[in-house]
C-alpha cells in the first residue's frame, strides 16, 4: 500500500501551477493591449513589464528551435492589438507542424516529438472557420517566425521568439516592424 501522494501528484501540481501562472500573464498582457502600443519590453530604469518579467521565467534554452512550437495556437494578440474576443473567439488558427511529418523519441513517458533542428523543413498554416486560410513552408531557425494577420500568413525574418511555454508562445517581431508583439495561446 502506497503511503504518499499518486506518482503524478508533484507533476500535475507543477503543471496546474504553470497554467495559472500564463493564464495570468495572458490577462496581463490583454491589458496592456489598451495601453498605447501594447505589450513591449522596458528599457533601463523602467518598471519591468509583463514581457520582462515572462522572459526572466521562461526554462527553455533554445525556444525557436523547441518541440513546443509544434501544434495549434491561437492569436490572443496581433501586432500588439487585442485579436481574441470577449467571448473567446478568435479569428483564425495557425498549424505549425514538420513537413516530413513527426519525428518522435522514446522517453520515460512514452512517445514524443523530437526537438527541432535549425534548418529543419516546417508547414505552417493558417485556418480560418469558414474555410479559408494560407500556407507557407518555412525552415526552423532561432531568429524567425510566422507573422500572421487575418489569416495571412509569411515568415517574418528577425522576429524572435521571446516566450514559449506549453500553453503561450509570445513573438517579438523585427524592428522594421516596429517590435510588436504577438501572444499565441495553444489550443489544446
Amino acid at each position: 500500500v502506497r503511503r504518499a501522494p499518486p506518482q503524478n501528484y508533484w507533476r500535475q501540481a507543477m503543471d496546474e501551477r504553470l497554467h495559472g501562472e500564463d493564464m495570468e500573464a495572458l490577462e496581463a498582457l490583454l491589458e496592456e493591449c489598451a495601453a498605447e502600443g501594447g505589450p513591449r519590453r522596458t528599457g533601463e530604469g523602467e518598471d519591468p513589464s509583463t514581457l520582462d518579467a515572462l522572459g526572466r521565467r521562461m526554462r527553455v534554452r533554445r525556444p525557436g528551435l523547441n518541440r513546443k512550437l509544434l501544434g495549434e495556437w491561437a492569436p490572443a494578440v496581433l501586432r500588439g492589438r487585442r485579436a481574441l474576443a470577449k467571448e473567446g473567439s478568435v479569428p483564425f488558427l495557425l498549424r505549425v507542424r514538420r513537413s516530413g511529418g513527426p519525428r518522435l523519441e522514446v522517453h520515460t513517458y512514452g512517445e514524443r516529438e523530437m526537438h527541432l533542428e535549425e534548418g529543419e523543413p516546417l508547414a505552417l498554416e493558417t485556418e480560418r472557420g469558414e474555410g479559408g486560410g494560407a500556407r507557407v513552408d518555412a525552415a526552423a531557425t532561432a531568429d524567425a517566425f510566422a507573422c500572421a494577420e487575418g489569416g495571412g500568413l509569411e515568415v517574418c525574418e528577425g522576429s524572435a521568439v521571446v516566450y514559449l511555454s506549453d500553453y503561450l508562445l509570445i513573438v517579438q517581431r523585427s524592428e522594421e516592424e516596429g517590435g510588436a508583439v504577438d501572444v499565441w495561446l495553444r489550443q489544446l
